[in-house]
């Protein structure tokens, strides 16, 4: 949140334990634009994404763990 959003947005991980994810972007036709491994701790974390390299548009990002993906999509209006 929030979403739409201009450079900066927080994504909420819940987590069952600590773990890595691999935390991905893409844009609309598939292609993957930004990926980076975070670390998160059990309960609840934040997720801070810089889109200020971004253009404006719709984009998805998936959180990734052992092969289980959760996707949603964001929004970039400056």
């Amino acid at each position: 949140m929030p979403n739409p959003f201009s450079d900066y947005t927080n994504i909420e991980i819940v987590a069952e334990r600590s773990e890595e994810l691999i935390f991905r972007v893409f844009d609309l036709v598939g292609n993957e634009i930004h990926r980076e491994t975070i670390s998160v701790t059990q309960g609840i974390n934040n997720h801070e994404f810089d889109g200020g390299r971004l253009a404006n548009g719709i984009y998805m990002y998936t959180i990734e763990k052992d092969g289980a993906l959760v996707s949603e999509k964001m929004i970039i209006n400056r």
